[in-house]
């Protein structure tokens, strides 16, 4: 078992740019982001390509592009959450299509 507190971080929209099924450029500043919080916290990158429903569509193993693209490119991770374990207990949780919660249900079905 790992000692470090956990970040899970979302692929598509959070580390590269939209471009499903193929992998869009990565954002500006993603990876030394990625490889600075790795040196404190244990990084499990999520993703809807461990869906299996979209995983194995079409002609690209979409799950695996993305593992070929974060080695390639050299960004750091711990675990690749495969969806198999349910959601990970992380400390933070970074990905594009959250909405920060803070006890404001009143708040937010206005601002949906």
């Amino acid at each position: 078992m790992h000692t470090k507190e956990t970040i899970v971080i979302d692929f598509d929209g959070t580390i590269v740019d939209h471009a499903f099924p193929y992998i869009g450029p990565a954002y500006p500043h993603a990876i030394a982001a990625i490889k600075e919080l790795h040196e404190k916290y244990y990084i499990v990158i999520s993703s809807c390509r461990n869906n299996p429903m979209i995983r194995h569509q079409g002609p690209i193993d979409t799950y695996q592009e993305m593992i070929n693209w974060l080695d390639t490119n050299g960004v750091p991770y711990d675990r690749i959450d495969d969806g198999k374990s349910g959601k990970p207990i992380a400390l933070y949780y970074i990905d594009d299509r959250a909405i920060r919660f803070a006890k404001n249900w009143n708040r937010l079905r206005f601002t949906l």
